[in-house]
């Protein structure tokens, strides 16, 4: 039977390794996602809650990259910021299962939207206890709350693609500085491949330079070019060069910024 979260959270069980989890695109995260997380902290009570995002990541939906998911929503919910989980080995709603069970919590509840609620038990409870699984817990519930809104985090890609930054920045918690506002926008938009209407082949060195300290350009997850017109993937930036993995060879090496170009 379907609960809703106000009916799970009044007949709760009180049990000692529980462990409550939302796990979501929160591609971009939006300012309504502070709802979704709140109530994932008054679900657990005194228990322990774990927020973690997908690793999905696409053009279309899910432009950001996990790593950059994660920094910009610790920023956003600062409140909340140890229990939003980086990790590289949860990437899907199972991963997240065998590291609770690994931790070992037995009772596993996961807030969700009402359309994954079908979904997610099924899958979970599929899984519970067979060979090969590595989890089996006592209690597994799945709770939609009305707090889960993907329509935001449309509405953000929307107006990042529009370059509307005005309309974007009303997604975002005021309290997030506006140079994170401004990466998060232009993160988004470089990895949708939109392209601005700036001829970068006329942009300087020191020009380069300058954008690069501002972190508008050669973000980490996003392309650049080297001199040879090679499409490099940022993967680490430093003072004045970045680690880069080039896009036909896979070599992995480092680049001076006067050697890149923006693409």
């Amino acid at each position: 039977m379907l609960k809703s979260f106000n009916e799970f959270t009044e007949n709760q069980d009180q049990l000692q390794k529980r462990l409550v989890v939302t796990f979501r695109q929160f591609n971009p995260p939006v300012v309504s996602d502070e709802r979704l997380i709140a109530s994932v902290a008054k679900l657990a009570g005194r228990s322990d809650y774990k927020i973690y995002a997908s690793h999905t990541q696409d053009k279309k939906k899910n432009p950001l990259g996990h790593k950059q998911k994660i920094s910009y929503m610790r920023k956003m919910f600062p409140r909340y910021a140890r229990q939003i989980v980086n990790g590289d080995s949860t990437k899907t709603l199972l991963d997240v299962a065998d590291k609770a069970a690994f931790d070992g919590y037995d009772t596993f509840e996961v807030v969700t939207d009402r359309d994954h609620v079908n979904e997610f038990e099924t899958l979970l409870n599929s899984q519970n206890g067979q060979p090969g699984s590595q989890f089996n817990f006592k209690n597994i519930t799945v709770i939609s709350s009305d707090d889960a809104d993907d329509e935001s985090a449309t509405d953000m890609r929307e107006a990042a693609v529009e370059g509307d930054f005005e309309a974007f920045s009303m997604g975002i918690p005021s309290s997030m500085a506006g140079k994170d506002k401004q990466m998060m926008f232009d993160g988004i938009r470089d990895a949708m491949d939109i392209k601005e209407d700036t001829d970068y082949a006329k942009v300087s060195s020191s020009e380069i330079r300058d954008l690069y300290k501002e972190d508008k350009i050669f973000l980490e997850d996003s392309t650049c070019a080297n001199l040879d017109g090679e499409t490099l993937l940022v993967l680490e930036r430093g003072p004045n060069f970045i680690t880069a993995q080039n896009a036909d060879s896979g070599e992995v090496k480092k680049h001076w910024l006067k050697n890149l170009n923006i693409i």
